[in-house]
């Protein structure tokens, strides 16, 4: 299939994957032992109904300790020590869209990759976001039409392929090998005042300064999640004052307005903007702040991306930065951004 097809070809010639699919593409190397899924939350609901019927889970793993010990739809939640102290009796399957993660944590603690699988396929989901194309071709064609670059349109190739459950979503990422916000396109001086919209525990951060080190005006790390915070706060103490002098942590989230909005924090690094959240959280707007006028901005901002964007408006037309935005929280996003 040529990366440039158009979506409309793409739509008129690929099918959702059924259940039976789904039940056949994985459990094979089971053989005898003991079914593990890890991650207590939806995903794992999804994977229980839709598994095998020849298939027997034995209990769920998480990383989340207040689920430890308790049971998830009938089954016993494990910690992952626990997990892998027993690996020998088990086979592992991540039931958590953060697959990627969890995947290099059990890594790290010595289970084999050939005892860790990935179930990331929702027949129902994918049905829906089918569904969902078919309803939106003519928007979503218009922004095949934007896009000049061969690379471009390869990654949103990927992502309706991965969305459909024809890919893994690490495809996505594959369709290109570099930094995720540091493009060879740009240069030093697109960064020299940075802002980083969900600096989340400071992953874009320690990037930012392996790249270019001390060499820039400000930073600016909006994260509104107090134990993320703590994170940033460690990357930053091993640090030379003349570099923490330029970084500037903001405990709040970028959004329309200046407020405070109910969120829900989630073990998994999936925190949003929620009405059933039960924490409080302080956000502002960009436009309202007095900070250096910014040559880059991020914003990963689990969903709020659209609301963050209308808070910054000015700032956006009055110093043209470079912009990137994250496009895959919402399926409307791709075309709404």
């Amino acid at each position: 299939m040529d990366d440039t097809q158009d979506i409309s070809d793409i739509l008129s010639t690929l099918n959702v994957p059924g259940e039976d699919w789904f039940r056949q593409q994985l459990y094979e190397q089971v053989s005898g032992k003991k079914v593990v899924f890890f991650g207590a939350s939806g995903t794992g609901k999804l994977a229980l109904r839709n598994k095998r019927s020849d298939i027997h889970v034995d209990c769920f793993s998480d990383n989340d300790p207040d689920k430890w010990n308790t049971s998830f739809e009938g089954y016993k939640v494990i910690s992952p020590e626990e997990l892998v102290s027993g690996i020998s009796e088990y086979s592992v399957f991540i039931t958590s869209h953060f697959y990627d993660d969890i995947s290099a944590q059990l890594k790290r603690m010595g289970i084999e990759e050939s005892d860790i699988s990935i179930i990331y396929h929702n027949t129902e989901r994918n049905r829906q976001y089918f569904d969902f194309l078919s309803n939106h071709k003519d928007s979503i064609k218009r922004v095949c039409s934007f896009l000049s670059d061969d690379l471009s349109k390869k990654t949103l190739k990927n992502m309706i392929l991965a969305r459909l459950g024809h890919y893994r979503r690490d495809t996505v990422a594959s369709a290109s090998i570099q930094p995720q916000y540091f493009l060879r396109e740009f240069h030093a001086k697109d960064f020299q005042v940075f802002i980083d919209g969900g600096a989340y525990i400071g992953d874009t951060l320690e990037e930012f300064i392996g790249l270019y080190g001390g060499e820039f005006q400000n930073y600016y790390a909006f994260e509104p999640v107090k134990h993320h915070l703590i994170s940033i706060e460690e990357i930053l103490a091993g640090k030379p004052y003349e570099f923490t002098e330029k970084v500037r942590i903001i405990p709040k989230a970028l959004y329309s307005e200046e407020t405070k909005l109910c969120f829900e924090e989630c073990s998994e690094g999936a925190s949003h903007i929620s009405d059933s959240g039960t924490n409080r959280i302080e956000a502002v707007a960009l436009d309202n702040l007095e900070i250096q006028p910014p040559t880059f901005i991020k914003l990963d901002v689990e969903g709020s991306e659209l609301k963050a964007l209308n808070g910054m408006s000015n700032v956006i037309q009055k110093y043209r930065p470079a912009l990137a935005v994250c496009i895959y929280h919402k399926w409307q996003d791709i075309f709404e951004l």
